[in-house]
């Protein structure tokens, strides 16, 4: 059935459509068609959560507010109760797998190789976003996911783009309305790179106004340059990752390397952990042009924060590359990194570890005949990358019965999968106070990278906070296809890659699972502001894939100059050609 969908865009007119003559070996994509009298962000919302097939029984997969239970920090999303969706009697992973296997028999029957087809919307706009009014664009803070989202990216494209935004209902929904320091502290940021005007800069405030001016000078002696360094400390335990996602934008295209200290919490929840960012997000975006460095000085938690984190952004020269993530592939590799600091014994970390092994094992096992990898070898660990923590490390293996029968039988590793597992205990010097967490990622044969991870919390045991992180990443590598036609980013991943791609210059395609509110939102707003194309096609084989495309701007500085004189000649004529008018 087709599915007929409002458009994320706005400002092109009723209708537009173009073809994609593109070949996609694994999938072929069908048309989402807009006909919709319902509001955009209804529409989105209820498209979002109506695709994805894992949430009756995958703790934490509902929409619920803010990440969701199923992201990165493995927190419970608003309006869901702790814990998650029931099973209902029966074991996720023997559903996943029973799943997994029942794909696999479907797809063995088809040969994989078709052309995408058109794409037509219509894109009216949401109301409210997109208005001018006295100069600035106005923004409705409450579209689509409605949080804090809006503001990162609205924020960070003003910034680059030079147009002055004004974002009205901010966070309306939520339960505490308004900015808040993680928030105030991210625009604060942007404002303070970009010598701009912030007005409604306090916590609290439901209406806020950004009017940038070019990047600050570069200055004068190498000393004062070396010594540059922009202090963001949000003063509470709010995610330093979440201000990496404001500022980076804005930082890669300064004229000149820009280092910066984030000040609050490193793990945090409802946020990407900072070991998300730099096992998952750096990767991929470098594979863009963009080049940066994250220094973990000291880890915090809630509720405390203090944690700190040194990131150096590096200039580049033009516009970004195109990103191309349209084959998953096989998963080769995955790696576990548990942590623990402060109180906590290191016996929680592996437990962690363990309970997250074996259920990603158990799922990929299972899935090998759709996988097209064979089944596992022997478990592998080795250190950690001077990113990935600086405490105490152990390089651990779970002897568990499975291990040690792997062993006596041997195990072709040529089409197995090779786990690597570090247990870290934190020290007083690399962590502030108590914290416990996972994340688990997987690799790829064509170079995608997915993960899942979580938090630890009181009244939540070791095995439940490992169980949450493998469900997190089983999810995505099940709900976005069984075998090498599945997805290639993860939902969290999906939205970030979207203010990049709307930068680049050329075509980016991106395959994954089910749309996420934030990613539709991103969406929106990167449509709004620069002007980029955005199409959602679907697979014709798999209701729950669907490629991400994007014509990027091919976003410079000096383009941003000229339009902006051009502009300025252009009002200064008109008055003139009124004047000559008889």
């Amino acid at each position: 059935a087709m599915i007929r969908l409002w458009s994320v865009g706005c400002g092109m007119g009723p209708f537009f459509s173009h073809q994609i003559p593109h070949t996609f070996r694994g999938a072929s994509f069908s048309p989402i068609q807009v006909a919709l009298s319902a509001p955009p962000h209804a529409v989105l919302r209820g498209f979002a959560a109506s695709l994805h097939p894992c949430q009756n029984f995958v703790p934490g997969a509902g929409a619920g507010g803010g990440r969701g239970a199923g992201g990165p920090s493995g927190v419970q999303g608003k309006g869901k109760k702790k814990g998650g969706n029931k099973q209902r009697g029966r074991n996720p992973i023997k559903m996943k797998a029973e799943h997994a296997r029942e794909v696999a028999r479907h797809n063995s029957n088809q040969q994989h190789s078709f052309v995408a087809q058109p794409m037509a919307t219509e894109q009216p706009g949401d109301g409210s976003s997109g208005v001018q009014s006295g100069g600035e664009l106005v923004i409705d803070g409450s579209h689509g996911e409605g949080g804090g989202q809006v503001l990162r990216n609205t924020f960070a494209l003003s910034a680059l783009l030079r147009k002055p935004i004004r974002v009205e209902s901010v966070r309306s929904g939520r339960k505490n309305p308004g900015l808040r320091h993680q928030h105030l502290t991210g625009l604060q940021l942007v404002n303070s790179l970009y010598n701009g005007t912030l007005t409604g800069g306090k916590v609290g405030s439901s209406m806020v106004a950004f009017h940038p001016r070019a990047i600050r000078d570069s200055p004068s002696s190498d000393s004062e340059r070396e010594a540059e360094v922009y202090v963001a400390d949000i003063g509470t335990a709010g995610s330093t990752g979440l201000l990496i996602q404001i500022a980076l934008p804005t930082l890669i295209f300064a004229p000149r390397d820009i280092t910066c200290e984030l000040r609050g919490g490193t793990n945090a929840a409802m946020a990407p952990q900072v070991d998300y960012t730099l096992l998952v997000f750096k990767p991929i975006v470098e594979r863009m042009g963009v080049k940066f460095d994250v220094n973990i000085e000291r880890r915090g938690f809630f509720p405390r924060g203090g944690g700190a984190l040194r990131l150096k952004a590096h200039h580049i020269a033009g516009p970004l590359q195109p990103i191309q993530l349209t084959e998953r592939g096989q998963v080769t590799r995955v790696y576990i990194r548990s942590f623990v600091s402060g109180t906590i014994p290191v016996t929680v970390a592996e437990r962690m570890s363990k309970t997250a092994k074996q259920l990603i094992r158990k799922y990929l096992s299972s899935s090998a005949s759709g996988q097209g990898q064979g089944r596992v070898v022997n478990s592998v660990s080795t250190k950690a990358g001077s990113n990935k923590g600086k405490g105490k490390q152990r390089n651990t293996r779970n002897n568990d019965s499975d291990d040690e029968k792997e062993e006596e039988e041997g195990g072709d590793s040529e089409g197995g999968v090779q786990y690597e597992v570090d247990i870290v205990q934190e020290t007083p010097q690399t962590a502030e106070g108590d914290g416990t967490g996972i994340i688990a990622v997987a690799y790829t044969s064509t170079g995608c990278i997915l993960a899942g991870s979580a938090l630890g919390e009181r009244q939540k045991t070791a095995e439940t906070v490992g169980k949450e992180a493998a469900d997190s990443l089983v999810r995505d590598l099940m709900c976005a296809g069984a075998g090498s036609g599945g997805g290639c980013v993860d939902e969290y991943l999906q939205d970030q890659l979207v203010v990049f791609m709307a930068l680049a210059a050329g075509t980016s395609r991106v395959r994954c699972g089910p749309l996420s509110l934030h990613t539709t939102t991103a969406i929106h707003f990167a449509t709004l502001m620069t002007g980029a194309q955005f199409s959602v096609l679907q697979s014709a084989s798999h209701s729950d894939v669907f490629m991400i495309e994007c014509t990027g701007i091919g976003y410079t500085p000096q383009r941003i100059t000229q339009q902006q004189q051009q502009e300025s000649q252009q009002q200064q004529q008109e008055p003139q050609q009124q004047q000559q008018e008889p």
